[in-house]
C-alpha cells in the first residue's frame, strides 16, 4: 500500500526535477545538475534499501518475539537480556565475555538489516558516482552536497506522507 502511494507521487517528482534540470541548464550549470543528480539518486536509494532492509528484519522477528515480549524502558534499562527472569544468575555470570556473546548474537540475528545486497549496492553506486563525476570533471561539491540532502528529505518526505495518507483512511 505504502509502495503505491510513493509511485502516485513519483511522476510530480520528476516534473519538478525535469523543470529544475531544465532551469538550470539554460543557465550553464551543467556540473552543478550532474553532480546533484548524481548524489539525489544515490542517498534516495540508499535510503530506500536500508528501510526495505530493516523492514524485512521487523518483519521477520516480530512474530519470532511476540512469545518473549520486553517493552522498550525494559530494553533500555536491560539491552542484552541479562537481567531476565529465566536464568538466575549472580553477578560473577554477568561477565564481559558473556556481553560480548550476547552482543555478537545480536549483531548476527540483524546483520539481514544492515548487509543487504541492496544497500551494499546502494552504496557502491554512491562512490562509484562520485569517482566517475571527479575523474570527468564534473565534481561540484555544494551541488553534491545539496543532492544528497534532497535525496534524504525526499524520501522521508515520502515515507510521512504514505504514513500520514495511510491514518486518514481508517
Amino acid at each position: 500500500m505504502k509502495m503505491r502511494m510513493m509511485i502516485k507521487k513519483l511522476p510530480f517528482f520528476l516534473l519538478v526535477d525535469l523543470v529544475f534540470v531544465a532551469v538550470l541548464l539554460l543557465f550553464g550549470y551543467v556540473t552543478f545538475v550532474l553532480s546533484f543528480q548524481m548524489a539525489l539518486l544515490s542517498s534516495a536509494f540508499i535510503v530506500w534499501s536500508s528501510y526495505r532492509g530493516y523492514k524485512k528484519l521487523v518483519d521477520q522477528t516480530v512474530p519470532n518475539e511476540m512469545t518473549h515480549y520486553r517493552d522498550s524502558i525494559d530494553k533500555l534499562d536491560d539491552p542484552f537480556d541479562l537481567y531476565s527472569e529465566d536464568e538466575t544468575s549472580s553477578e560473577e555470570d554477568l561477565t564481559l565475555k558473556k556481553v560480548k556473546s550476547q552482543h555478537l548474537k545480536n549483531t548476527l540475528k540483524t546483520k539481514s538489516g544492515f548487509l543487504s545486497v541492496m544497500r551494499l549496492s546502494a552504496y557502491l553506486f554512491l562512490i562509484l558516482s562520485l569517482f566517475w563525476l571527479n575523474n570527468h570533471g564534473n565534481f561540484n561539491i555544494p551541488g553534491y552536497l545539496l543532492g544528497l540532502g534532497a535525496g534524504i528529505l525526499l524520501m522521508i518526505w515520502l515515507q510521512q506522507s504514505s504514513k500520514s495518507h495511510l491514518g486518514d483512511q481508517s
